[in-house]
Order: C-alpha cells, then structure tokens, then sequence
C-alpha cells in the first residue's frame, strides 16, 4: 500500500456561505474537507515525469500567463459593496504594519519569562515603532545578552491571534513572540518552546509568505530575500479567488454599460468552476498536506485560480491507516 496518496476531496462551498475568520494567521470560509477518494499520486523517479491533474480547458481569458494583477482598489469602483465586505474578513485583513492602535496597547511593555528556555522576551513600543526583544540573565540576575528588533509586520487578523515579520534588509523573520486573542495576551510563537527555532532566526517560508501575503515580490535565484517593499499588495485580495484582473478591467472600460456580465469570461467566478478546480482556489493555501512538492520550474506564483493546482504543486498526505504502521 503507498504511504502517500493524493486526495480527492469535497470543500464546503467557500462562494455559497458568509466567510468566517480563519485560522490564527489568517482566514477564509471555514472549509470542510471530506475524504470520498484516494488516487496513488505519482512522484519522479528515474526522471520520469510527475503526473499533475488534468489541465482545463482555456475558459477564462484571465488564467494565461502574462495577465497583470491590479490590485483590489481597481476592484472597488464598480464593485463598492464586495469589497467593503471583503475588507471586513479575514483574508481582507491578513497582513499589517503596526498600527498606533497597537501602540497605544504597549503604554506599559508586556514580558514574557521561559524557564525551559531561561530566556525573557518582552514586547514595548519606541519612537512610534513596535519592538521585540529576547534577553538571558545569569544566576545572578546579571544580563547576559539583549536583542531588540523592529517589527515590520503583523501577520492576522486579530479574530484568532498575531504573528509579526521582521524584514532585516529584504530577508523576512518570524518573530518568537505571537499575540493570541483568546487569552487576551503574548507568548511564545508555535515551536519556539519546544527550542524548535531561536531568537529572531526563523525564516519566513515561501509558503507563509505567499499565503498571507497580497503578492509577494521575491528575489528569484535567491532564499528568503525579497524585492522593497516585500509586497505589491500587503493583504490577500479579491484576485485570490478571482485570478488577475487586468483583461477585465479593460473590457469594462472599454465597453461600459454595454458589457455583458452573463457571458464575462474576462476574469474566474469560482462558482462556475468544475469542482475539483473550485476547489483548488482554496486548497493553494487551505490544504497544506503532509508535504508539498513543487513541478519542477514553477513557484507558488505560478498557481491561477481556474488552472489545476496540481500543475503547480504536488500535495501529499499520509492515510491514518499507513501512519499506525
């Protein structure tokens, strides 16, 4: 029996229901994903091709390569309401610079002291900018080291919890401290008391960056480095779901009141998708798998919402009958 197998799987439509927050990082419509059938996937071996999933047919004009994206303000003249209410979610909201809100929380510095890791971090605000720091004193109560960095960046809505980027010079860090909205209160990031990542030296994965991220702009060739600012756009936006826009904001402007919405194929409605290609819009950052294998020459740029995921991305996960081997 092979341990790893690709689903095929069911999302609770994310188009027919209200979007509600999503996880700590970031949200979209809670998804339900049900198992209904497994398909051996097919890695490379002996350089013989990955078998990606079957590639639609050219439907919507949008899903070519070289289509532009606008950004979500280019959305908002015809569309006002959507995008009111999209900015009120989740993924509307999933990435900001600190904001004086923020700071005006910090009045009084927070410290957080680990014994497992005999480490204090503290979180406190200076000069309008919020820092984060982690420091060691010895049996003595003697300081030992302090390290104090800018943040950039809060990653979240808030609904569930923050997460904060450090950007050291185009290069982008997960900072150890996190805030979590059901106690109110900081602690330590996810696996930095299990001494999984220490300080200020855990990297930003691609992954992390393009999902809670507008439209990251890295510096090809190279890891963890990225163009400033890092970002074109700073939030997830409407193009997420809907692909670039820039063939349809042509058309409309070109054709005004004469264009025919019922045959707009200029730009992906995800309603009208096959399913299995629907469902791709949300699994580019909702189903993260076991592990995930790039095809070889693509990023996670390269995903369009109307193409199949699977001619980006290979996503394996292990059954819960191979896992109790």
């Amino acid at each position: 029996m092979n341990c790893f197998r690709r689903h095929q799987w069911v999302v609770l439509s994310c188009w027919a229901v209200t979007p509600i927050h999503g996880t700590w990082a970031i949200g979209l419509a809670l998804i339900g994903v049900a198992c209904l059938d497994f398909r051996p996937a097919v890695a490379r071996q002996a350089g013989q091709a990955v078998r990606s999933q079957e590639t639609p047919a050219a439907h919507y004009l949008n899903t070519q390569p070289g289509v532009e994206y606008v950004g979500d303000e280019a959305c908002r003249s015809c569309h006002p309401s959507e995008y009111a209410s999209f900015k009120r979610t989740g993924m509307g909201r999933s990435v900001s610079v600190p904001s004086p809100g923020d700071l005006r929380d910090l009045a009084r510095p927070v410290t957080i002291r680990s014994k497992e890791l005999n480490r204090t971090y503290s979180v406190f605000a200076r000069n309008g900018k919020m820092f984060h720091e982690e420091s060691e004193r010895d049996a003595q109560s003697n300081l030992v080291y302090s390290d104090a960095r800018e943040i950039a960046y809060a990653v979240g809505a808030g609904d569930f919890g923050k997460s904060y980027l450090l950007d050291e010079s185009g290069a982008l860090f997960v900072s150890p401290i996190s805030y979590y909205a059901k106690v109110h209160g900081w602690d330590l990031s996810p696996g930095v008391k299990d001494g999984l990542f220490r300080g200020f030296t855990r990297p930003a994965g691609d992954l992390c960056v393009d999902c809670h991220t507008g439209m990251p702009l890295p510096v090809h060739g190279a890891h963890n480095r990225f163009q400033q600012p890092p970002f074109r756009f700073l939030t997830v936006g409407c193009e997420r779901c809907h692909g670039p826009g820039a063939v349809h904001v042509q058309q409309r402007a070109l054709l005004g009141d004469s264009f025919d919405e019922s045959m707009d194929l200029s730009i992906v409605n995800p309603e009208k998708l096959r399913p299995e290609i629907r469902d791709d819009v949300c699994a580019q950052c909702h189903f993260a798998g076991d592990a995930r294998v790039l095809q070889p020459g693509k990023n996670y740029l390269d995903f369009r919402p109307g193409n199949a995921l699977g001619d980006v991305a290979a996503i394996f996960s292990v059954s819960p009958c191979d896992q109790r081997k």
